[in-house]
């Protein structure tokens, strides 16, 4: 329980006058040691790595701002400590990218009992990607964020899940005073603790502090512990302190009963290097308190940066790690408790490492995506001792992967995702599907957000720049949609909303037409439709709409024949001089409230005729072409049926063409 080491380093920040002269400095973070010069990223935040340098928690941290929050975590446990020379700088890579080498360590085979041993250190390169976008996860009351720390927003703002570090350096000294027995022999389980915004419980995992024997007249344990450092869950970001959670053996008992008090609890002091804890309870006292059970479990720990998350089971998967071909997961999650990960524990995909790029789970099975493939694997996996396992990684398609995270949604099919090829549905059968064929025009743009939009029947591809993609999986069909790009999209109170690059957020209204101060329009194209068999010629004589009439409006049709671009015949229709409503009675006449003269045609439907052209296809387009000075929903159009007279012969072609 007591970490040796250089991990009692403390940074401070102090600032220059334009004279030159250095301010007053303040403390910066504590325990930990400058591992590399400070710099900024595009965003223009401050940024520092640093280390803290004990035994067996030595660990490289990424820090943000003039806070020091932690935004990535390197090498726990493995991490080559303070230089004695040199700082190595951070380089910039790329748009927003940055690489930094820092020293690392291996652990040798661990022999009970016996003190963990370490290869020499080595270098390894570190890239920090602060233009990747996450996509979160929902486990019961919390949402989870990967990245270089897995962080949980509780509705109130993002903490890091769980703890990044134990507690350390752990003293106890006997004393007087006290109802402990005087010949007593105790050990003591500590935890770091924490409720978030919807009352889930955040554990460290245990440190087990060497026991103490009572000698003499001594009947209570003084003790004192490191102060937590590396933490969002500080009072001065407006977040409740963290609590020191003690438990401890009867008089050589086996059992851990907690002995701090919950109601006056021993917090977290962020200002300060050490707190303190003093025991004075007789066995008798701790009994009935809450007995440890997490010390039995397998042991829990903050996991390594990775960058895809999926839920099912209860559980967290974690993918887009350091090492490419193993999926992380959490022990079965208990709902008054945040995900927990357990250190070391990983199903590994593929033999030949190929790295995962996506990550998904559908009915009981985890779906793991390379560029080019997909597997999968269930089963009820690990009890929280340790018990039984997942079914080994079965590769089920050998030339479909997904590259993108954010194209994944699930569907009543399956699920749905896209890589260069288009986009595909992954049927519930395990067999792969490419349904996005009308739409591979669009291949090249970037899908920023998927979500299932159950009310319409619609799954809605947001981008970053073009054209929304909006599938209908009830009649099988895509649109897309104008004004529609953005960074990321969710369902909030059952609407969707989307935010832009510079913050704006957008909500849909089925109830408002004006579009962000563009008038929205309807505008619908078919296909090319043969007019006859093969090539064989036809006449189109007629078109007929069926629909219904929202508001005013003029209506515009278009067609365009064999296989040509250009819509060479147009016709325009005021539906208001069609439909007429002139009745007389109704609500306060003098005759009666019901309807009982006059006359009322209220159908919208049309029929347009054509040039009558002998034509291989055609292609309809229908649109609103102007609307009234009111906005509103114009139309709802119900089908569209073509009057075709077959020549059953086949086309004349150019001489060239023959």
């Amino acid at each position: 329980g007591s970490f040796s080491g250089n991990h009692n380093q403390v940074i401070h920040t102090a600032g220059f006058n334009t004279a030159g002269i250095l301010g007053n400095s303040t403390v910066y973070i504590r325990h930990a040691g400058i591992a590399s010069h400070a710099f900024r990223n595009d965003d223009d935040t401050l940024l520092v790595n640093v280390v803290h340098d004990s035994t067996e928690q030595a660990t490289y941290f990424l820090l943000a701002g003039a806070t020091a929050i932690p935004a990535a975590r390197m090498f726990p446990g493995l991490a080559g400590g303070l230089k004695s020379k040199h700082l190595n700088r951070v380089q910039s890579a790329d748009d927003n990218q940055f690489k930094w080498t820092g020293a690392f360590k291996n652990q040798l085979t661990v022999v009970a009992g016996s003190p963990k041993t370490y290869t020499e250190k080595a270098i390894k390169e570190v890239t920090f990607d602060f233009d990747y976008k996450p996509t979160a996860v929902q486990l019961n009351s919390a949402s989870y964020l990967p990245g270089g720390v897995l962080t949980a927003f509780d509705g109130q703002g993002l903490t890091e899940n769980n703890f990044l570090t134990l507690p350390e350096n752990v003293t106890l000294s006997g004393t007087a005073g006290g109802s402990m027995d005087t010949d007593g022999v105790y050990t003591y389980n500590f935890y770091w603790e924490w409720y978030d915004n919807v009352n889930q419980r955040h554990l460290s995992d245990k440190v087990a502090a060497s026991g103490i024997v009572m000698v003499g007249s001594e009947q209570s344990v003084n003790i004192t512990v490191d102060t937590l450092g590396f933490t969002y869950k500080r009072e001065d970001l407006n977040r409740s302190p963290v609590r020191l959670a003690v438990f401890r053996t009867e008089n050589a008992g086996t059992n851990y009963f907690r002995i701090d008090d919950p109601s006056s609890p021993t917090f977290n002091d962020y200002t300060a290097d050490k707190i303190s804890f003093t025991d004075t309870l007789a066995d008798s006292a701790i009994t009935s308190s809450e007995l440890d059970a997490l010390h039995l479990e397998t042991p829990q720990a903050a996991p390594l940066a990775g960058k895809f998350l999926a839920a099912s089971k209860e559980r967290l998967f974690m993918a887009g790690l350091d090492e490419g071909s193993n999926v992380l997961y959490t022990k079965i999650n208990n709902p008054v408790d945040a995900a927990a990960f357990t250190e070391g524990i990983a199903v590994r995909i593929s033999a030949t490492g190929q790295p995962i790029t996506a990550l998904a789970t559908m009915d009981d099975n985890v779906i793991v995506f390379t560029e080019d493939k997909i597997y999968t694997f269930g089963g009820l996996g690990p009890s929280n001792t340790g018990v039984d396992d997942f079914s080994t990684p079965t590769l089920i398609s050998t030339d479909v992967g997904c590259d993108n995270q954010n194209s994944i949604v699930r569907v009543p099919k399956g699920l749905m995702f896209s890589n260069p090829k288009g986009i595909h549905l992954l049927n519930r059968d395990g067999s792969t599907q490419y349904v996005g064929a009308p739409v591979e025009a669009y291949n090249s743009q970037t899908i920023t957000s998927a979500h299932l939009i159950v009310n319409r029947n619609q799954v809605q591809f947001l981008v970053s720049d073009g054209l929304a993609l909006v599938y209908n999986y009830f009649f099988n069909q895509w649109s897309t949609f104008t004004n529609y790009t953005g960074v990321d999209a969710a369902l909030w109170k059952g609407d969707y909303v989307f935010i832009k690059s510079d913050g704006q957020a957008f909500k849909e209204s089925a109830t408002n037409y004006n579009d962000v101060g563009r008038r929205l329009r309807f505008l619908m194209e078919t296909g090319w439709i043969p007019l006859g068999n093969g090539q064989e010629l036809g006449q189109l004589k007629s078109i007929y709409i069926l629909g219904e009439f929202n508001s005013p409006h003029i209506l515009k049709v278009s067609m365009a024949y064999d296989y040509l671009d250009n819509y060479s015949e147009t016709h325009y229709w005021d539906p208001s001089n069609d439909l007429t409503t002139s009745t007389w009675g109704g609500f306060d006449t003098w005759y009666s409230e019901d309807v009982w003269g006059g006359s009322s045609d209220t159908v919208y439907q049309k029929r347009f005729h054509t040039r009558g052209s002998k034509v291989q296809a055609v292609r309809v387009k229908i649109e609103e072409f102007l609307g009234g000075t009111t906005l509103g929903a114009s139309f709802e159009l119900n089908q569209l049926v073509l009057q075709v007279r077959s020549k059953q012969t086949n086309t004349h072609l150019p001489k060239g063409k023959q």
